[in-house]
Formats: C-alpha cells, sequence, structure tokens
C-alpha cells in the first residue's frame, strides 16, 4: 500500500487543492459552515478557511509545502496565519499542515497561541486513512482501499447483526401482511381449497410485475364479489368460441368475434410482456402518457376476452390497480360503466383510433 505520509509531505497539487483538502478535512472531523476564502489564489485576509463547531467561530491557516521543512519555517508560517484569529475576532485557530511536528513543538505553539488546535502531518494521515477519510484519501492523494480497507470501510457503515434483525423483522411483517391479504381472498370452496392470492411484494408495485395467476386471482375475486360464486363458471382462460353482440347474435351477425380459445394464453402472455416493458418505459413519463399506455392495455385484454364472463369487470380492476400505481389516482369507472360513450370507445379503439378511449380515461382519472 502507498505511504499515505510519504505522499502527503511531498505535496505537489498546490494550494488551491491543498485548502479543499483541508476543508474536506475538518468536515470528517465536526466543523460545519465551511467556507474557504480564496483557494484559487488573491488575498484572503489572514483566512484560508472560515468554520465554526460548538457555536464557535474558527480562522483556518492551510501550509502544504514539499517536503519537510525546518520547525522555524513552520512557526513562522502558523504565527503569520495566527494574525487572523484576532483580525476576524473569531474564537479559534486551526491549523492544518503535512509537516511533521513533534510534541514538544506543538506544545511550544499551544503556549505561545492560546485557542490553537493543530492538524499536523501524522494526524492529518490518521483522518485520511479511516473510513470516514478513504474518500478524501482516493479524490487528493490517489490511494486506492486495499481489501482491508474495504472491509472496515463497510464494517464502519453498517452494523451487520442490526441490519440483519432489521432485515429479519421486515421479512416477518412481510409475511403477517401476506398471509393476512391470502385470507381475505382466500377461497375456501375452491378447487380443493386451492388458494389463489395476489401475493404483496415490498417496495414493487404489483401492476409492474402483472401475471396471468395475478390475473385469473384478479378474474375469481369479481366473480366473487358479484354474488356468482363459480356455479356454471369455468376456471381460467375460456375454452369456446364465443361472439359479443344481442343474445340471438349468430357468427355472422355478432359485433365482435374474439380470438380463438386455443390462441389465448399465448396473446395474454404477450399482452403481459408488452406491459411490463411499457411500464418500465413509462414509470418516470407525464400522466398523460401514462394514461394511453394503460387505455391502450385495457383495449386489449377487453379485444382477447379471455374468460366466458367477467372480463370487463377484471379489465377495469386492472386499470384502476395500474392508475393507481403510476399515477397514484383512481379510475372513476362508475362514471362511465354500462355507458354508450364508453363502449363506443372500446369498438373504436378495436378499429384502431383509441384517442376516444384515451380522453374517456382522462376524463374519469382523479
Amino acid at each position: 500500500m502507498a505511504n499515505t505520509f510519504q505522499i502527503l509531505l511531498f505535496w505537489d497539487k498546490g494550494q488551491a487543492f491543498s485548502e479543499r483538502m483541508s476543508a474536506k478535512i475538518l468536515a470528517i472531523d465536526g466543523y460545519s459552515d465551511i467556507d474557504p476564502q480564496c483557494p484559487q489564489g488573491g488575498p484572503d485576509g489572514k483566512k484560508d478557511i472560515l468554520c465554526k463547531k460548538n457555536n464557535e467561530s474558527f480562522v483556518v491557516g492551510c501550509f502544504y509545502p514539499s517536503g519537510q521543512q525546518d520547525f522555524k519555517v513552520i512557526s513562522q508560517k502558523f504565527t503569520s496565519d495566527y494574525l487572523g484569529c484576532k483580525i476576524h475576532s473569531a474564537d479559534g485557530f486551526i491549523f492544518l499542515t503535512n509537516q511533521k511536528i513533534s510534541p514538544s513543538e506543538r506544545v511550544e505553539l499551544a503556549t505561545n497561541y492560546p485557542k490553537s488546535v493543530i492538524y499536523h502531518g501524522e494526524k492529518v494521515c490518521g483522518i485520511l486513512d479511516s473510513p470516514k477519510g478513504y474518500g478524501v484519501r482516493l479524490e487528493y492523494l490517489g490511494i486506492e482501499l486495499n481489501k482491508e480497507e474495504q472491509i472496515s470501510f463497510l464494517d464502519s457503515k453498517l452494523d451487520l447483526d442490526d441490519k440483519l434483525n432489521e432485515l429479519r423483522d421486515s421479512i416477518a411483517s412481510v409475511k403477517m401482511a401476506t398471509l393476512k391479504t391470502a385470507e381475505m381472498i382466500e377461497l375456501h370452496d375452491l378447487n380443493h381449497n386451492r388458494k389463489f392470492s395476489i401475493i404483496p411484494i415490498a417496495g414493487i408495485s404489483f401492476s409492474s410485475r402483472l401475471t396471468i395467476e395475478d390475473i385469473h386471482a384478479i378474474h375469481q375475486i369479481c366473480i366473487y364479489e358479484a354474488g356468482q360464486g363459480i356455479s356454471g363458471i369455468p376456471l381460467g382462460f375460456r375454452k369456446v368460441q364465443v361472439r359479443i353482440g344481442p343474445p340471438d347474435s349468430t357468427i355472422e351477425t355478432a359485433r365482435f368475434i374474439p380470438p380463438n380459445p386455443e390462441d389465448i394464453p399465448n396473446l395474454m402472455f404477450e399482452l403481459l410482456e408488452w406491459w411490463r416493458t411499457e411500464y418500465m418505459k413509462i414509470l418516470y413519463a407525464s400522466d398523460a402518457t401514462k394514461i394511453v399506455a394503460i387505455a391502450k392495455f385495457h383495449e386489449k385484454i377487453l379485444f382477447i376476452h379471455p374468460y366466458l364472463d367477467g372480463n370487463g369487470r377484471v379489465a377495469r380492476s386492472l386499470a384502476s390497480i395500474q392508475c393507481r400505481d403510476l399515477l397514484g389516482r383512481l379510475l372513476q369507472f362508475e362514471l362511465i360503466e354500462d355507458s354508450d360513450p364508453y363502449y363506443n370507445a372500446i369498438t373504436s379503439a378495436d378499429k384502431g383510433n383509441p384517442q376516444a378511449l384515451i380522453d374517456l380515461f382522462t376524463s374519469i382519472t382523479r
């Protein structure tokens, strides 16, 4: 590993960088309101840096020559910079240097110059070689962390025992919430007591990870909420061809013929793949862009018509979830359900003109 003191002692980066590094060292050591005066050059009025700590003000002098200087030279610089303490009515004086100053020499300076704090070369090195100082050391001395220092840095940032306990608590909390959610929507008499649940994942919005199983679960919940139970309604995607139109309509006279049942699994898979990709594209887009994507998904799932019954309720539930996750607002479908404008907008979207549906969604987003 590079010798921090040797690199620091033979400083070759000039006064401006020495003052900037000193300012960061002071910040590490708890000083605040740190204000470098003229690091780029020019008169600074005997104050390289001003700062505060414990409601006291300090004038700071920085001295980073190249190579070790005689104590007489160090003392002269110290004396000159100390004058700034009186000139600016500061409570104390701080001297940062790359120079080696012996304990007896430090006592001499402190005795002659009261209320002074000395950051001599070894003390500066101690800060730069500490976990808090690694970043400053890398920036100004170019010394990277070795393996031991990386471990030390991580250990200083993470109390692993505490973090593991926090993780255990979080997992327990998520598990409790998951079980509670599962209990709320458990279908006791469905398919030999099999549970269909929409499982929450901490930190990940539900609509961003939609799966076919999720949509099946929403469909079953919609059917139950409508008071239909499961009587006469096959589970999962429809297995027969259907037509949309009046009860007496035929294949020829129907208003709309959805895709063949054998195509539904692939169509739904493709739709969800499209949505998950689209979600990441629009996550930070405008609200208008998000509404366009939600309306497009709504039209697509209604076009596929995956279930024998409840398709509209499922599509509206999904649109409401998507709107909540992406916009933080709700779609007020109760304003348009079973209305001609809604069905006309869907029909228009099926024909390649989605604007009416987008406008309708925009109008009911609150």
